[in-house]
C-alpha cells in the first residue's frame, strides 16, 4: 500500500513539473514573439512644420517633407525600454526672404530691397530612448527622448538681373550676391510614438533653431516646431 502511495506521489510530482515547464515555455514563447514583433528595421516618410524670418521682421511658415529609415531594439523581455536610431533626408519650401535695401545710392541710382529664395536640402540623424508605458494587443503608446544632428544646405535660386549699362540706370544690382549656405547643429528631441502592429507613428518636437548668419544684411532664423512621421517596421 505504501509503495503505491509513493509511486502515486512521484507520478504527481513528475506531472506537476511537466505542466509547469510547459506553462513557462509557453509564456517565454509569447514574450519572445512580442519581442520579435517590436524589434527591427523601418522605413517611412516625415513632415516638418516650422517658420523662418529675418530678425525683427515678419515670420513665414516653412514646410519640409522627406524620407527616413533606421533600426530600433528593445532590451527587456516585456519590451518597455528600448533605443531607436533614425536617418532622414528632407527638402521643402517657404525659404524666401525680403531683405532691406542697403544704405547706398544717389538721386539717379537707387538701391532696391533684396529678395532671396533658397531651396533647402537637410540631412540628419537622431538617437532616441523609448519608454512604452502602454501596451495592449497590437497597440503601443510611449515616450521618445533623445539627441539629433542636422546638416543643412541652402541653395540660392534667386534670379540675378543684368548690371545696369550706365550710371544713369534707375536701379542697382541686388544688394547681396547669390551664395549657397551651409549650417549644422545638434538638437534635443522629445515626443510620443504610437504603434499598431508594424505601423509606427511619431509626433516630435525638435528644439532646432538654424541661424543663417552668412547673409550680409542680417541673420535669418529658421525654427522647427512639429515633426510627424509614419514608418513601417519589418
Amino acid at each position: 500500500m505504501k509503495k503505491r502511495i509513493y509511486v502515486f506521489m512521484v507520478g504527481a510530482l513528475f506531472l506537476n513539473f511537466v505542466f509547469a515547464d510547459n506553462i513557462l515555455a509557453e509564456k517565454k514563447k509569447d514574450l519572445q514573439m512580442i519581442q520579435i514583433d517590436k524589434n527591427g528595421f523601418f522605413v517611412g516618410v516625415e513632415a516638418v512644420l516650422g517658420d523662418s524670418y529675418i530678425i525683427d521682421s515678419q515670420k513665414k511658415v516653412t514646410f519640409d517633407l522627406g524620407v527616413l529609415g533606421g533600426y530600433q531594439r528593445y532590451f527587456d523581455i516585456e519590451q518597455k525600454h528600448g533605443i531607436k536610431g533614425s536617418v532622414y533626408l528632407h527638402s521643402g519650401f517657404g525659404n524666401k526672404f525680403d531683405m532691406p535695401a542697403p544704405k547706398y545710392g544717389t538721386s539717379s541710382v537707387k538701391a532696391v530691397p533684396d529678395s532671396k529664395t533658397y531651396i533647402p536640402l537637410k540631412f540628419g540623424f537622431d538617437v532616441k530612448y523609448l519608454w512604452d508605458f502602454f501596451q495592449k494587443g497590437k497597440q503601443t503608446l510611449g515616450l521618445s527622448v533623445g539627441l539629433g544632428y542636422e546638416a543643412d544646405w541652402f541653395f540660392d535660386t534667386t534670379p540675378v538681373p543684368a548690371t545696369p549699362a550706365s550710371k544713369y540706370a534707375k536701379y542697382t544690382t541686388p544688394s547681396t550676391p547669390n551664395k549657397n549656405l551651409f549650417v549644422q547643429d545638434i538638437y534635443p528631441v522629445i515626443g510620443i510614438h504610437y504603434y499598431y502592429s508594424h505601423h509606427q507613428f511619431e509626433l516630435l518636437s525638435k528644439f532646432l533653431q538654424t541661424n543663417l548668419s552668412h547673409v550680409v544684411n542680417g541673420p535669418i532664423l529658421i525654427q522647427s516646431y512639429l515633426t510627424f512621421n509614419y514608418s513601417y517596421r519589418f
